[in-house]
């Protein structure tokens, strides 16, 4: 067999697939139930199964590693690789060294901080951290040591080597402890890694005048500043302590992949990044984006999978959006040969606190898959029990997994299964239909850089999260998630020029702060003849504070004032309440403040290009507040993708062999709806009735062969099986569904009524779940 990740895709022998993970610890199920778990994984669809390889667990001892079982049958990794092969899974393997998973000391040995105190992080103030020194050599060497015992067992088992293991993700949530703890390690051997950078970065005048200093060494001035940090730099050195860990993060995970490789790595490695929290019952991804700041370089790692961890509690309308923010970010910034893919895609949580509900995990996975994601590892799929006191919070790890602790299968494993069976039917058609996206979203990762704060940046710090988390978020995101335009990610940090044929039309969430080289490629782009959208400040510094003018100044705008709490009109929205506005002597205006028409939007010719200024930071916090990002957002010339009667979430994947809808209702009522698709009405004017909380995955212009077109379907397709010269679709029905379809060969319908419409068409009626075979001598 042969896996690969190219053209946004992951392939099989040469084929799209679509991988569905399911999370199991081997090392916490009894070996004597191994059989039965992966059973019950085959049965739910799943083709992968994932698991971490704790080394805490199989080197308890120093130097007495067991891979094999001898010791206690659940550290058999061998057996269980060798299970999941005989069962026909696809693996992703996890072997640290750190793992965290509610483990003691997060996976690393219990003995290591105790024998190697040299290797722990330092605190500011010289003492011990709670973590490694990732790049410390003493660490390294240890490490070193794990994998090549434990890449004896994983080499010969890869793909490449006739086995079964695709992927091999290193460690696990790199730089997510520093940034919680807001304490990276200011250990002597960092600080001189910084310093380096530095030094190599910028020569000693630059230096000075970047920091405000005659020091005559960068060393002595890093020891000196980073440690006490001065009001006059320390926003500065800060900033750049920041930006030196996106390499330091980088360089840790590329030394881990050239000690993997001395052992014979050689399947992509997957980077996984952290970032959703818990807000009780729903959580929010408003912080997702500091993980993709934090480890923006480690995608210049050869091979490198970057995938997301996804954890947003109940999904509700007020957060969904969320994931739609994250996948578009994660896309700005992943290698461009790969696919969306979540690497901890919850269907569990350690705590029953929020208790998650089947229709969540439902609805979570159709609007990623809907947004483009093609792989999904359901993180826990198989509870468990921690053995030899490896777990921090017990015994217990049951984690509300699909298949629980004692092999009990519970009601979101019955929604996964489901899912699986429509995503296999529609097979190839869907994973190679692209999202079909009106715009791009500009990803500024040092918008979200703010994952260290002392007393002098925590202001700025605070500001940064405030706006964008108030309005980035629970302002535009969610308006335009609200009115279905769909939209992407671009990464405004990437050195080439933004190319004006793939990216059409450009939205920049704009909060006074962008860096010279980002503003010179904004105006270039709307020269070039771009359509830019920025909102709601246009910038007037860069990250380090320092005047920064050169969009204003080379579009030639005329900035009047900032005001806070204004009421404004947008169009023929009136009553607006606006958090923040910007005001300017510009013509062709659209939107202005309602007691002295000051002008907060207005439209630019620039170049070849169009420049729409919105001037308003608005809390979405009523319908006519999303109405007016919509109206500023029509001035690009952009409606939503798809219309309906009543609101519902929906979002098209379009290809040469079909196109699919992605209907979601994440409400407390079932919706009956038309639905508009670039403004056709579809399925005949029929009304769809989408129960409460449910999604469908419709096709339209499906084509299974050369001989047999689905034109529609108000149904889901549950499955699709050509045998032999029989196509046999089977339909899951709701209320009376109809499809249309094209063929020139025999139907038979079971469960349903047929009518010709024409030569070679013809209409299926049914009001039960049904079969459709296609005879195709």
């Amino acid at each position: 067999m042969k896996f690969e990740v190219k053209n946004e895709q992951f392939y099989l022998n040469g084929e799209p697939i679509f991988i569905s993970g399911a999370e199991m610890h081997y090392f916490r199920v009894p070996k004597s139930e191994w059989r039965d778990r992966l059973i019950k994984i085959k049965a739910s669809g799943c083709n992968v199964v994932s698991t971490y390889i704790p080394w805490c667990f199989h080197e308890k001892e120093e130097g007495n590693i067991d891979l094999t079982g001898s010791t206690l049958p659940e550290k058999d990794l061998q057996t269980f690789l060798d299970l999941t092969q005989e069962f026909g899974f696809l693996v992703l393997v996890r072997p640290g060294p750190y793992v965290m998973s509610e483990i003691r000391e997060h996976g690393l040995p219990f003995w290591l901080f105790e024998r190697y105190p040299e290797v722990m992080a330092k605190r500011i103030d010289g003492t011990n951290h709670a973590i490694v020194s990732y790049l410390n050599e003493t660490y390294l060497s240890l490490v070193d040591k794990w994998y090549k015992a434990v890449f004896t067992i994983l080499t010969p088992r890869q793909i490449t080597h006739g086995g079964n293991i695709i992927m091999v993700q290193l460690d696990n949530e790199v730089g997510m402890f520093q940034w919680v703890m807001n304490h990276p390690d200011y250990s002597d051997f960092v600080l001189d890694l910084f310093s380096s950078y530095l030094e190599n970065k910028y020569p000693l005048t630059k230096f000075q005048e970047l920091f405000n200093t005659e020091t005559k060494s960068i060393r002595e001035f890093v020891y000196t500043n980073l440690k006490n940090p001065q009001k006059t730099n320390a926003l500065v050195l800060m900033n750049e302590f920041m930006l030196f860990h996106r390499d330091y993060f980088r360089d840790y995970l590329q030394a881990l992949k050239s000690i993997g490789e001395k052992y014979g790595l050689s399947v992509p490695v997957v980077v996984n990044v952290h970032g959703f929290h818990s807000i009780d019952y729903a959580k929010r991804g408003t912080q997702y984006p500091i993980g993709l700041s934090q480890l923006l370089h480690t995608s210049q790692i050869n091979g490198m999978v970057l995938a997301g961890d996804y954890y947003i509690g109940n999904v509700v309308p007020d957060n969904y959006y969320d994931l739609l923010i994250a996948n578009a970010f994660t896309k700005a910034v992943q290698p461009k040969y790969q696919p969306l893919f979540s690497a901890e895609f919850q269907s569990g949580f350690q705590y029953n606190k929020p208790r998650l509900q089947p229709a969540t995990q439902d609805l979570i996975s159709r609007i990623c898959i809907g947004n483009g994601m093609n792989g999904i590892n359901y993180y826990m799929f198989v509870g468990g029990v921690n053995y030899e006191d490896i777990g921090i919070l017990g015994y217990r790890h049951d984690w509300q997994a699909p298949i629980s602790m004692k092999g009990d299968l519970r009601p979101h494993f019955y929604v996964i299964t489901h899912l699986n069976e429509v995503i296999n039917a529609y097979g190839k058609a869907l994973l190679e239909a692209k999202p079909v996206n009106h715009l791009h979203l500009g990803f500024i990762p040092d918008y979200f850089m703010t994952e260290y704060n002392n007393q002098y940046n925590q202001e700025f710090t605070y500001r940064l999260r405030h706006l964008r988390e108030t309005l980035m978020y629970n302002g535009l995101g969610k308006a335009l998630a609200f009115h279905n335009v769909s939209f992407t990610g671009i990464n405004l940090l990437d050195d080439a020029e933004i190319d004006v044929l793939k990216v059409p039309t450009l939205l920049v969430v704009s909060f006074d702060y962008i860096n010279k080289k980002i503003q010179r490629k904004l105006a270039n782009y709307v020269k070039n003849g771009g359509k830019l959208l920025i909102t709601p400040y246009l910038p007037t510094k860069d990250f380090n504070q320092n005047a920064c003018t050169v969009l204003v100044d080379e579009l030639n705008i005329k900035r009047v004032d900032r005001k806070e709490w204004q009421s404004i009109r947008v169009v023929d929205i009136d009553n607006v309440i606006s958090m923040i506005t910007e005001t300017y002597d510009e013509e062709n205006s659209f939107a202005y403040i309602e007691r002295n028409k000051q002008t907060v939007g207005f439209i630019k010719s620039y170049g070849q290009g169009k420049l729409v200024v919105f001037g308003a930071g608005i809390i979405s916090e009523h319908d006519h507040h999303m109405d007016a990002y919509f109206e500023a957002v029509a001035q690009l010339g952009i409606d939503s993708i798809v219309k309906t009667d009543d609101w519902l979430n929906v979002l098209v994947r379009e290809g040469e062999t079909g196109t699919f809808l992605f209907i979601n209702n994440l409400e407390e009522y079932d919706k009956n709806t038309t639905i508009t698709y670039k403004g056709e009405l579809l399925f005949e004017g029929k009304k769809l009735r989408i129960p409460i909380r449910k999604g469908l995955i419709l096709p339209i212009n499906w084509r299974i062969t050369d001989d047999l077109l689905i034109k529609y379907s108000t149904g889901e397709f549950t499955s699709c099986i050509i045998y032999d010269d029989i196509i046999t679709l089977s339909l899951q029905a709701l209320d009376e569904e109809w499809i249309v379809l094209e063929t020139t060969h025999d139907i038979f319908v079971e469960n349903g009524r047929v009518v010709e419409l024409g030569e070679n068409n013809y209409k299926i009626f049914t009001k039960s779940n049904c079969e459709v075979s296609i005879i195709l001598k």
